[in-house]
């Protein structure tokens, strides 16, 4: 903990890593809250003006875009019913219906609160339990990824609004969805069919967009 003061502390009383903060911020905003761009994206187009920086502006502008383009997500998904970022995408439930009631402004404050809150009891918990966490990480096999998976399909279920079939079929199809492409160990493709551009995989932004629009064409 030391440390990490006297790193806040180096950090605070640096004019050049406060500008690039509120930089990173700035950007992170934009690629946020445009539709498709994700957080990932936003990091890798600003990562080559980090090639001649100290490690210490580096992390700064870095840290500053990924934390605001996450929270800029739930920008679109309020307004447009379209998340910007992964992230984003619950925020649907509950963001655009209060758009539509006219209460857009509170539903963006909710949004930033709840990610300023989330991101400094995230950190903190983090900190305090990395050690411990990073020692049963190391134990992980075949059956404790299993049951992460299974529990990730339970919080699917348990968010779906009280349909939980619904929500477990949404679950096990994002499920199926995301193993297109080819194997990050193996490197061996899946379910790609021979098409070259499944290779890398099916973006889920892309096709959070395309679904609705999918079951609005079947109904007509």
């Amino acid at each position: 903990m030391s440390a990490l003061i006297d790193a806040f502390a180096s950090l605070m009383l640096d004019p050049l890593a406060m500008g690039l903060g509120l930089f990173g911020v700035a950007i992170g905003l934009v690629f946020g809250a445009l539709p498709g761009v994700s957080s990932t994206m936003a990091m890798a187009v600003i990562l080559p003006l980090t090639y001649g920086m100290s490690m210490d502006h580096a992390m700064m502008l870095m840290l500053a875009v990924f934390f605001s383009s996450v929270y800029a997500g739930s920008v679109p998904a309020i307004l447009i019913n379209i998340p910007g970022t992964p992230g984003a995408m619950v925020t649907l439930l509950d963001g655009h219906a209060m758009a539509r009631n006219g209460r857009s402004g509170e539903a963006m404050t909710y949004a930033l609160v709840a990610s300023l809150l989330g991101g400094i009891f995230g950190w903190l918990f983090l900190v305090s339990v990395a050690p411990v966490i990073a020692a049963y990480a190391l134990r992980f096999g075949s059956p404790e990824f299993a049951a992460v998976v299974f529990f990730g399909l339970a919080l699917v279920a348990y968010a779906s609004g009280g349909d939980t079939l619904r929500g477990l079929v949404a679950g096990i199809l994002g499920l199926l969805a995301g193993v297109i492409g080819r194997d990050a160990i193996t490197d061996v493709p899946r379910f790609t069919f021979g098409v070259a551009d499944l290779q890398g995989g099916i973006d889920i932004v892309p096709l959070a967009i395309v679904l609705p629009h999918e079951r609005m064409f079947l109904k007509v």
